[in-house]
C-alpha cells in the first residue's frame, strides 16, 4: 500500500542519513590505497581495507543499534507522532547497511584493478536476487519482508564483490 511505503522510505531514509561514516570512511582511505596500489605495495592496501571494515564495524553497529532504540522516541517527539517508526523494520535496514558499507569499501579493489565492468554483472545479479526476493516476501512479510531482501541483496552484493575484488587484485583480505 501507499501508506507502507511511505513508513519503509522514511525508516530507510533515516537509517541511510544515519551511515554518513560510510562517504567518512571512502574519502579517507581511497587516496592511500590508491597510492600503495601504485607503487605495489598489496600487503599495505589490504591492511587499509582491513582497518576500513573494523573503523565501520566499530561505528556502525552502535549507530544501527543506537537508531533502533532511540528514533521511535525521537521522530515521535519532533514529529508529534505523525511518523510511524518501525523498530524492527530499522534494524533490518540498518544491518544491511552495514554490508552496504563493507561492499563499497572492497568495491575499490575492482576500481584499482580496472575490471569495473565485473560491477554490471554483479548489479545484474543482485537486482534479480532482490526482485525475486521482493516478489517472494512481501506477500507474506509486507516492508519487513523489503528489508529483509534488501538485506540480503546487501549482503551478497558484498560477498561477490569480496571474491571478485579479491581474485581481481590479487589481495586476499
Amino acid at each position: 500500500s501507499l501508506s507502507d511505503s511511505a513508513i519503509y522510505g522514511f525508516n530507510s531514509s533515516m537509517i541511510q542519513r544515519a551511515f554518513f561514516i560510510t562517504t567518512v570512511i571512502g574519502y579517507t582511505i581511497f587516496p592511500y590505497i590508491s597510492k600503495f596500489w601504485n607503487t605495489g605495495e598489496k600487503d599495505k592496501v589490504a591492511q587499509y581495507l582491513e582497518r576500513a571494515f573494523n573503523i565501520g564495524f566499530l561505528f556502525g553497529m552502535p549507530i544501527v543499534l543506537g537508531i533502533g532504540v532511540t528514533l521511535p522516541t525521537i521522530v515521535g517527539i519532533l514529529s508529534g507522532g505523525n511518523y510511524d517508526v518501525r523498530t524492527t523494520l530499522v534494524l533490518i535496514l540498518g544491518f544491511g547497511m552495514m554490508f552496504q558499507m563493507m561492499y563499497i569499501v572492497v568495491s575499490y579493489l575492482i576500481d584499482l584493478s580496472r575490471k569495473t565492468m565485473w560491477y554490471n554483472l554483479i548489479f545484474l545479479v543482485t537486482c534479480g536476487i532482490n526482485i525475486g526476493l521482493n516478489y517472494l516476501l512481501i506477500p507474506s512479510m509486507g516492508i519487513n519482508g523489503a528489508a529483509i531482501a534488501l538485506f540480503i541483496n546487501y549482503l551478497v552484493q558484498f560477498i561477490f564483490t569480496l571474491i571478485v575484488g579479491s581474485k581481481t587484485a590479487g589481495i586476499k583480505i
